[in-house]
């Protein structure tokens, strides 16, 4: 269905790389042959909004104290959000700074919450290329290694359920560093619990928000909320702002039968309003 709404959309072929990222900003590393550059540098995907209290948020700063206290915590991780770079480097690492210590829990893995998932693009496909292990607040990893020649281009899903305070990209100092232009079509928005968040996939990338965004070659905007995607008419207002290709609903595991008698209707015709033709397209939940 998804792919079918996307047919009219321009493909990558479309989207050429803007250019090299000077490398007098980088910073170079003091012990390794390394260049360091700022991610806020690059293609940044998953943003809904600019005006953000940090940098990496989901939600914009005007929605503290309209949506509720769960759901604006949690828009404080970066769920869906991640990098798009092109490099000739051998070798491609990065450091991060999380918002908090607490890398896991019993029943999610410290690799899907609070690490980092690299791919990259290989036969017009998205290929699986290396990870990002968090091993405290701050992280310094290698992603991958031995890379053939050439230059590729590649896709880096930050945490699902922490925040990303810092992000830099560390690539060997003869290569290039070059920023690709945003993926031409239109976004699709994610709304939905934890479930759509990520949890608890072993790793951000398979978070099945961000398979499908590799699958369909599309931007996605992740707004789950664990526990917390209630259709509040908040939430629906927030969303109307949003240009995007399709809506997609998925909040009923945390909603009562009463809260979608009360808020199901409105909140779509919200958005309807706002987005006369903008697919929207309504998840079940799973049979009880």
């Amino acid at each position: 269905l998804l792919s079918a709404m996307l047919s009219g959309q321009t493909t990558q072929a479309d989207a050429p790389a803007v250019g090299k990222i000077d490398p007098s900003t980088a910073i170079k590393d003091p012990k390794a042959p390394l260049l360091w550059y700022n991610a806020r540098s690059l293609t940044i995907e998953g943003k809904g909004w600019t005006g953000t209290e940090d940098f990496y948020d989901r939600l914009p700063a005007k929605a503290r104290g309209k949506v509720t206290d769960s759901v604006w915590n949690q828009s404080k991780s970066s769920a869906g959000l991640c990098v798009r770079f092109v490099t000739d480097s051998p070798k491609i690492c990065a450091r991060w700074v999380l918002t908090s210590p607490n890398l896991g829990r019993e029943h999610f893995a410290s690799t899907g919450m609070s690490g980092l998932d690299l791919y990259v693009r290989q036969n017009g496909r998205w290929q699986w290329a290396g990870s990002g292990i968090p091993s405290g607040q701050t992280t310094d990893a290698t992603l991958a290694e031995g890379i053939p020649a050439g230059e590729h281009e590649y896709l880096l899903y930050l945490p699902l359920s922490n925040g990303t305070k810092t992000l830099e990209i560390g690539i060997s100092p003869e290569s290039a560093l070059v920023n690709p232009r945003p993926r031409p079509g239109k976004p699709i928005c994610f709304y939905g619990t934890s479930i759509v968040q990520g949890g608890c996939a072993s790793r951000p990338g398979m978070a099945h928000v961000a398979i499908l965004g590799r699958k369909l070659d599309v931007p996605t905007t992740n707004l789950g909320f664990s526990g917390s995607a209630r259709m509040e008419p908040e939430m629906a207002a927030l969303l109307a702002e949003l240009d995007v290709a399709a809506y997609v609903l998925d909040c009923l595991p945390n909603m009562t039968a009463a809260l979608v008698s009360e808020r199901l209707g409105p909140f779509v015709e919200k958005l309807r309003h706002a987005r006369p033709d903008t697919p929207i397209i309504l998840v079940e939940n799973m049979a009880h």
